[in-house]
């Protein structure tokens, strides 16, 4: 899991940011949550595969891998 994955968790964190914008300009907000989400969850694990090389396939999992690498707080 190199720099290329990195890139790639990065481009679909983004796209999934531009979907969330799409929706709520469109006032689709029920629908907002999820792009959004898939967005949070994309760029954490982004951090986790610059840091320390390594990503989370579970939600939960990413939160913990998070906080003890003090990336949030």
């Amino acid at each position: 899991q190199g720099v290329y994955h990195r890139f790639i968790v990065c481009a679909s964190a983004l796209d999934a940011l531009k979907a969330a914008q799409v929706l709520f300009d469109n006032e689709c907000y029920e629908w907002v949550i999820v792009p959004a989400y898939s967005a949070i969850y994309q760029a954490g694990n982004a951090i986790l595969i610059k840091e320390l090389g390594k990503e989370c396939r579970d939600h939960f999992c990413l939160l913990i891998s998070l906080l003890k690498a003090k990336k949030i707080y």
